[in-house]
Parts: C-alpha cells; sequence; structure tokens
C-alpha cells in the first residue's frame, strides 16, 4: 500500500497514516492486549428502577449483533475496530479506504486466525474488499 500510494504521488501525511512499522504494529498488539484486560462489559445492569405497580426495569449492556464500520485509510483501525466489536460480543463488517486495502486484508487475515484459534467463529471479523464509495453508501 505503501509503495503505491508513493507511486501516485500521496501526500506525506496520509502515507505516514499508511505506515506499518514495528513501532505501530506493537502499538496495535499491545492496543488488543489492553483491551483484552477489560472487564467484559456484556450483561452488565447500568440501571435498574423499580416501577410503582412493583414492576422492576432495567437496562443491560447486550452484544447488537453485526456492527458496520467504515472508516478512511489508517490500517490500524482495522485492528482497534476488530477488537471492539470482538469484546462487545459482535461480529463486524470493515470498510476501510482504498490506499490500506493491502494492509488492511492482511491484517483482517491474522486477527481471524487468532479469533479462530481463540474458539470464535472465524468469520466474527469481515473485510468488505470493495473500496467504492457505492459500496460505502450501500452500507450507510
Amino acid at each position: 500500500d505503501l509503495k503505491l500510494a508513493e507511486e501516485k504521488g500521496t501526500s506525506k501525511a496520509m502515507l505516514d497514516r499508511l505506515s506499518l512499522n514495528d513501532t505501530r504494529i506493537e502499538g496495535m498488539a499491545k492496543g488488543l492486549r489492553d483491551l483484552i484486560m477489560l472487564e467484559d462489559p456484556i450483561g452488565e445492569v447500568v440501571e435498574m428502577w423499580k416501577r410503582p405497580n412493583g414492576l422492576q426495569i432495567g437496562k443491560q449492556r447486550v452484544p447488537m449483533g453485526v456492527i458496520g464500520i467504515i472508516y478512511e485509510a489508517r490500517p490500524n483501525v482495522t485492528c482497534d475496530a476488530a477488537g471492539l466489536c470482538l469484546k462487545t460480543g459482535n461480529a463486524v463488517i470493515l470498510r476501510g479506504g482504498s490506499e490500506a486495502i493491502n494492509s488492511n486484508k492482511a491484517i483482517v487475515k491474522i486477527l481471524s486466525n487468532a479469533v479462530k484459534e481463540s474458539g470464535f467463529p472465524e468469520c466474527s471479523i469481515q473485510l468488505g474488499e470493495d473500496t467504492s464509495s457505492e459500496i460505502a453508501l450501500e452500507m450507510m
């Protein structure tokens, strides 16, 4: 991705966003390790009250199911978004920018393998490889 972006004359700021060096990769891994250490939010009762008729009502954190995320060409977001969705019990469909498609494919492949090895469905993380604006509109 970085080489293609350089050939296209992409700005230095965008090249920096696309760059996946050892420090960035370690940062992504650390972010996932930190996320794992957080308390599981699923099932937490965040509010509870009793109505005058005795009916008890509450709010409880539950998974939404499948979350679609559209974002710019920032490969680290692929990792962060997938981790957050899995932590909250959701599957995710990711759609990153075209400039980072190859990096995103590699990251999703690694994450999918890790998810499978951890006993979760491998298909919990999906990457929309069509980066056209039409697909983004379809997702919205």
